[in-house]
């Protein structure tokens, strides 16, 4: 079955909001519409609906900061000590970003309780959702990416070591390696602006990059581990001319299927590695590399179709071709 083909309803969008269109489509097959959003357009926006979700449960590695720095003398018990201290690795992991901490201040504990607890409260939503007679809750997206995004945490939160459940790490640098990066551009400020003795323009600079760091993962889990399929469109320039770069990036098996509609019309279809979740292992493991070179015989003759007609119908003419 196609997915439904949305670029008249970005075309629209595009015009009232004045911004290239940036989004979604989820397992459901519903538009997640990013371009609405504040600030730079990016599937990997910290202002996106999910995004406090997402950096309220992710767990990181901080290269270059031991837990040994945290064996204060006051701390007769070395409790923080213990808390950030995680057998097989050097350095702390941190649970959950936050501007005012850089270390974990909870045990890991009490970190899933507050998980389990979030985890509780998006399946009383779901449920309220499908008992709801407003078709507007049924049909709201970004309460769907919410509560995907939380039990994507829940199942690889269920394995002890994060990292081993999701095949990867996640790594940010400790804040004391960019202070002397952060000199020149530190002085700069302070010459061209009034300085702001309520703005540590250090610790800004490091949280930017914290937050651009674990943002940049984002999409990946969104496409390979969730499901979802990112959208992307642009204008391109080429020898003075300009048209419009589309591209969907998708971990699906059956993208000549899924995608009929789309590729008929011009879109670029880029597949990824799907990862999937193993429940007897607890962990989510990579697809074989093989998979993406093939192609059932239904992908095939479905590509030769899809070719066919572009080759053969001009653009305007080809929706009458569209599939179901």
């Amino acid at each position: 079955m196609s997915v439904q083909y949305y670029e008249p309803i970005m075309d629209k969008i595009e015009k009232e909001e004045y911004k290239s269109f940036v989004g979604y489509i989820n397992p459901r097959e519903q538009l997640v519409d990013y371009s609405v959003l504040i600030g730079h357009q990016s599937h990997c926006t910290n202002r996106n609906p999910a995004s406090h979700m997402y950096l309220r449960f992710i767990s990181f590695i901080v290269n270059g900061y031991s837990p040994d720095e945290l064996k204060y003398f006051w701390d007769e018990d070395q409790i923080l000590y213990k808390i950030n201290k995680t057998d097989g690795y050097d350095y702390i992991i941190k649970r959950g970003y936050n501007y005012f901490h850089r270390h974990n201040v909870d045990s890991y504990e009490t970190f899933l309780s507050e998980l389990n607890t979030c985890y509780n409260e998006r399946q009383k939503i779901i449920k309220d959702q499908i008992n709801s007679q407003d078709s507007f809750w049924k049909m709201h997206v970004y309460e769907n990416l919410q509560n995907d995004i939380i039990l994507f945490f829940k199942q690889v939160y269920s394995n002890e070591d994060f990292f081993k459940a999701i095949g990867q790490k996640l790594q940010v640098q400790c804040f004391e390696d960019f202070e002397e990066i952060h000199k020149k551009e530190m002085d700069e400020i302070d010459r061209l602006h009034r300085k702001d003795p309520f703005r540590d323009t250090s610790r800004d600079f490091y949280e930017d990059y914290v937050m651009a760091e674990l943002m940049s993962y984002f999409k990946d889990i969104m496409v390979q581990y969730l499901g979802y399929d990112s959208i992307e469109r642009r204008i391109k320039l080429k020898d003075n001319k300009s048209n419009r770069f589309k591209t969907i990036t998708t971990s699906c098996t059956n993208p000549n299927e899924r995608f009929y509609n789309w590729l008929l019309m011009d879109w670029n279809i880029q597949r990824i590695p799907r990862k999937y979740w193993i429940e007897k292992e607890k962990r989510f493991i990579k697809e074989n590399p093989n998979m993406a070179l093939y192609q059932t015989e239904k992908e095939e003759i479905l590509g030769k179709e899809i070719e066919s007609i572009r080759k053969k119908i001009p653009k305007q003419y080809r929706k009458e071709y569209f599939r179901k």
